[in-house]
């Protein structure tokens, strides 16, 4: 073999190597050559798929969550196969993983995403856990989506430190523990479709969380505090299109060091404080085109020096009308009436008391007087099939007891002075008559 080197001649339509041999092939189909091997080129896709390990408890490659985890590598996808209940601690950090949990449950244990990017949870359940249900930290472009999140003692999904992820078609509800249903302190985030329900505070934004999107959310029903919580020098945020209703504070409040922020296209209904509050140096964000409807304290209002903020063809109707939802017809420990909804609570002696709360009357609030330095115990039944939690309150003083259905409830106090003490009783689920014992203690 030996390599000639070609001399191309225009000589009849030939090629003419050096040696002087002639090989006689016609141009054009050289050309329809080259043209052919071009598109073939150019048309050729190759396709690489995603690596899928698959998890079930029995005939599947691996049998827990970790075993598939462990050996992962960027790329995979980890599928749920069989649509069981699984109990794992998982902490993942790996890079462009997919974990589709199919219609599977996680129970009693975290899911930790750290130090990544690209990851994706989908399809599945995360419930019963002590703390949060997802913890997202120092995280870029993940995606959790259509999950369920649930029945969690602490922050369904905290997002910390992160940007560019994306929250998307979730359920969180009847998260407890004082928690939010959605918790963030980070920049550039999607908060988007979601449901927030029955959870202590609905949406937190919070330590200069900045440039993200919060739109399309359904957050209603939650417990002790606001809808949508913008706070603390989180500024440029957009709040869009959300329903934020029956919240027990305020629907949105922007508060403390914001601005920039825009609240256009929501609606604002009946939440039990004002609809949408800007508070204590709340400037330069615009308020927009949103319905602010039945909520018993407010519509829009400005408080505590905030300066500059614009409100454009926002509607108005009804606010400060407060509690409507006491029908008259109760006798709440021997009171003959509803035990009072607001302030501070009618005063009842020590003793067992009996009182009833439904979808229409979801809070009783009682005044119980306590000696300095003396025990005194306060204990919450909820009705068989309903959960209801207890909440102690006085100056300096909060606790709170918040098992979940029909576990007793139990508070003890020692107060530093004579004082009242407020005690309420909430429905998180359910209806029907509970017993409140509040006895001191030997």
């Amino acid at each position: 073999m030996y390599l000639c080197r070609f001399i191309m001649t225009r000589r009849a339509g030939c090629l003419v190597t050096k040696k002087g041999k002639h090989v006689k092939i016609q141009l054009v189909k050289i050309v329809a050559l080259f043209i052919g091997l071009f598109l073939c080129n150019s048309c050729l896709t190759i396709t690489v798929p995603r690596h899928e390990l698959q998890v079930g408890k029995s005939g599947y490659p691996y049998s827990t969550i970790n075993k598939a985890l462990n050996v992962a590598k960027a790329g995979d996808t980890i599928r749920i196969m069989d649509g069981e209940t699984y109990s794992e601690s998982l902490r993942i950090n790996v890079p462009n993983l997919t974990l589709d949990l199919n219609g599977s449950i996680l129970k009693e244990n975290t899911i930790e995403i750290w130090d990544t990017s690209h990851v994706t949870i989908e399809n599945g359940t995360i419930t019963n856990v002590p703390g949060w249900g997802i913890d997202l930290e120092h995280c870029s472009n993940c995606n959790i989506t259509n999950m369920t999140i649930t029945m969690n003692e602490g922050v369904g999904i905290f997002v910390k430190e992160s940007s560019f992820n994306t929250i998307e078609n979730c359920v969180v509800e009847y998260n407890k523990g004082g928690g939010a249903g959605i918790d963030t302190f980070s920049n550039s985030n999607r908060f988007v479709n979601n449901i927030v329900r029955n959870c202590s505070i609905g949406l937190w934004v919070y330590q200069s969380s900045n440039l993200n999107e919060i739109s399309k959310n359904v957050i209603t029903d939650n417990k002790h505090e606001h809808g949508i919580n913008i706070g603390h020098n989180s500024n440029e945020n957009k709040i869009l299109e959300n329903i934020v209703e029956r919240n027990e504070s305020e629907g949105i409040i922007l508060h403390d060091g914001v601005s920039g922020n825009l609240v256009a296209y929501n609606s604002c209904v009946e939440n039990h404080r004002i609809g949408i509050l800007l508070f204590r140096q709340a400037n330069n964000n615009i308020v927009r085109e949103n319905t602010v409807l039945d909520n018993w304290e407010g519509g829009i209002e400005i408080k505590e020096a905030c300066n500059d903020n614009l409100l454009l063809n926002n509607i108005q109707e009804n606010n400060d009308r407060g509690d409507r939802r006491d029908t008259g017809q109760q006798d709440d420990a021997g009171l003959g009436r509803d035990a009072t909804n607001k302030g501070e609570g009618d005063p009842i002696p020590w003793g067992n008391h009996r009182g009833y709360l439904s979808d229409v009357d979801v809070h009783d609030w009682y005044k119980v007087f306590a000696k300095a330095g003396k025990d005194i115990l306060i204990r919450l039944v909820s009705p068989p099939g309903s959960d209801f939690d207890l909440v102690v309150m006085g100056r300096e003083l909060w606790k709170q007891s918040n098992k979940f259905q029909s576990l007793p409830d139990e508070i003890l106090c020692t107060p530093k002075v004579n004082r009242f003490l407020t005690v309420c009783v909430q429905r998180w689920a359910g209806e029907g008559e509970y017993s409140l014992v509040v006895k001191p203690v030997k």
